[in-house]
């Protein structure tokens, strides 16, 4: 099993039998039927602040660290690969590859403190 980061306007490309789909957003798009982690989403005091303007990106990247600093975040992924069955894990949000978003934040996060390394998912693989 391995763990990837995607977006939801990619979500229909990933075949769920190979694939499980978990939205780490605080809100999943309409209709989305999918496994959810809101452990992951930031907070929404972390969100209206920064799309508000109230703090940069450099803010954002501490507080939202912080934040999974303060959950068990190993535990989450333990509840996550039980319920993808052997499937590997794409996490989703909304920002597409390359925009300043959570989900690589939730990565790297993994990375320094697990030594896991979640990659963003490429259809050219």
């Amino acid at each position: 099993m391995e763990i990837f980061t995607s977006n939801f306007a990619s979500a229909h490309r990933f075949d769920p039998e190979r694939y499980c789909l978990v939205s780490i957003s605080r809100f999943a798009p309409q209709g989305w039927d999918g496994l959810s982690a809101p452990a992951f989403a930031p907070s929404a005091s972390l969100l209206k602040d920064y799309k508000q303007g109230y703090c940069s990106e450099e803010v954002y990247c501490i507080r939202y660290c912080q934040m999974l600093d303060s959950i068990n975040v190993r535990n989450v992924f333990v509840f996550l690969s039980r319920y993808a069955q052997g499937r590997d894990i794409v996490l989703l949000c909304y920002e597409k590859a390359g925009a300043f978003c959570h989900r690589r934040l939730l990565a790297s996060w993994v990375l320094d403190h697990f030594g896991y390394d979640i990659k963003e998912f490429s259809f050219d693989r």
